[in-house]
């Protein structure tokens, strides 16, 4: 089922990809979905489910553990 919801995110498109974005849409969107799946919906339980999952996050997600940081900052947005 993961896999499944994975390679659907993966097939949303990009609009901000040229203005400079470092992180893979699909890759935020995947963990606000996973992060949301747990019970876990405002913006800091989102950031905590994303750095005490870590290591699970970058295994399931397959993403290089240095580009792991970008992503963690969501209540910047």
């Amino acid at each position: 089922m993961i896999n499944a919801i994975l390679e659907r995110l993966k097939k949303v498109k990009d609009f901000g990809q040229n203005q400079g974005k470092i992180d893979k849409i699909w890759v935020v969107l995947s963990i606000i979905v996973l992060s949301i799946l747990t019970g876990n919906s405002s913006y800091k339980q989102i950031e905590m489910f994303s750095n005490n999952n870590q290591e699970q996050l970058i295994n399931i997600l397959n993403i290089p553990q240095k580009n792991y940081l970008h992503i963690v900052r969501l209540g910047e947005l």
